[in-house]
């Protein structure tokens, strides 16, 4: 009797810690090794799940029934900080936008097979994070004759840029965090602007680094916020979608995130995103790869929303008549 009663204790303490740290990793505090836990919360669901398995030919219910209650928590949590849909939306008959974001950081492909990737990519825009003078030199002039437009911010760190548009690029600046610049420009999709900002945002060391990504997140969405027509947010974010500061950021700028899910054959998530206004629908979302299957960025399409043109059409016959 006293051996069962030790077991029930033990499994109540172990369903316990089971339920606060998925607590945690659902309600991160600002404690950078929880940020860390965070980061791979895909695979820690993957784990309760193989872990609700292994209690089962042990008949331990409880523990059974708490891990898979645990995965299912950060199921949810991690569906409602994707895109929500099932199924990408069907193309419609609308203006369409694609967008493309690689950091040359990653790429470790020859620079011929870079240029092959991107041709093969056909988009409509495209950021280059990184952009060091070699890297302009290698591939700029290339990159010139695929697309009409650019706007380079060339620099010898990792926080040069530089995006290339097949159309013209509209009310361009480039507004600063501190050091770091992001860049936001207008582009016409048919009768509609779309407003996109283009961030890198450092990646998460310490307490201090959260504090300050928090502010230059803040900055950013600020600048979404005063923009009046359809927003894409586009970067590398060094965060994953479902940190806590992106949680928050998307929150105060109400974008929704591109990514319905990640790949899960390798132990490094993607930091790099794409998000956009509820007036925009994402009918794609791709991971970027190089030759060599290394990921080095994204790529999302977007058209205007088929409700959201009704709803114009609607209010046009209305004034009309009236």
């Amino acid at each position: 009797m006293s051996t069962k009663k030790n077991i029930g204790i033990f499994s109540n303490i172990i369903a316990l810690g089971l339920f606060l740290f998925t607590l945690l990793l659902v309600f991160t505090p600002n404690l950078s090794f929880l940020n860390k836990f965070a980061h791979y919360t895909t695979y820690i669901m993957l784990g309760m799940v193989g872990l609700g398995l292994l209690f089962l030919p042990f008949k331990n219910r409880k523990l059974m029934f708490s891990s898979f209650t645990c995965a299912a928590i950060l199921c949810l949590f991690l569906k409602g900080a994707s895109n929500s849909n099932i199924v990408f939306p069907e193309i419609n008959n609308l203006p369409s936008l694609s967008v493309a974001h690689i950091n040359l950081g990653n790429v470790t492909d020859t620079y011929e097979n870079l240029i092959t990737t991107v041709q093969s990519l056909d988009t409509d825009i495209i950021s280059f994070q990184e952009f060091t003078p070699d890297w302009n030199f290698i591939i700029g002039k290339k990159l010139d004759s695929l697309f009409q437009y650019s706007e380079k911010n060339v620099r010898i760190d990792p926080f040069g840029m530089a995006v290339f548009s097949k159309q013209p690029i509209e009310n361009k600046e480039i507004f600063n965090h501190e050091e770091i610049p992001n860049f936001k420009g207008d582009i016409k999709l048919g009768e509609e602007v779309v407003s996109l900002v283009f961030s890198y945002v450092l990646p998460l060391f310490g307490s201090q680094d959260i504090a300050n990504t928090e502010e230059h997140l803040s900055v950013v969405a600020t600048k979404l916020n005063r923009c009046e027509n359809h927003k894409i947010s586009v970067g590398d974010f060094n965060m994953v979608y479902h940190a806590k500061e992106i949680m928050n950021f998307r929150a105060k700028t109400l974008l929704q995130n591109s990514r319905r899910e990640v790949p899960v054959g390798t132990l490094k998530m993607p930091y790099d995103h794409i998000f956009y206004s509820s007036e925009l629908e994402c009918t794609q979302f791709i991971e970027i790869e190089d030759s060599n299957k290394t990921h080095i960025g994204v790529l999302g399409s977007y058209q205007i929303r088929q409700t959201l043109r009704n709803v114009e059409n609607e209010s046009s016959l209305s004034s009309l008549n009236f």
